[in-house]
């Protein structure tokens, strides 16, 4: 599976993350102003 990308609502921030089974993982926390980085 990709990646997927949150919004957190009220905030600057978005967390990208992978979900595979029952497993979610966090891959990064970014300020909204921020540059996209490439690894993900």
């Amino acid at each position: 599976m990709g990646t997927r990308e949150w919004v957190v609502n009220k905030t600057p921030y978005l967390l990208a993350y992978t979900v595979e089974k029952d497993v979610l993982q966090i891959l990064g926390v970014i300020h909204s102003k921020q540059l996209w980085p490439n690894m993900f």
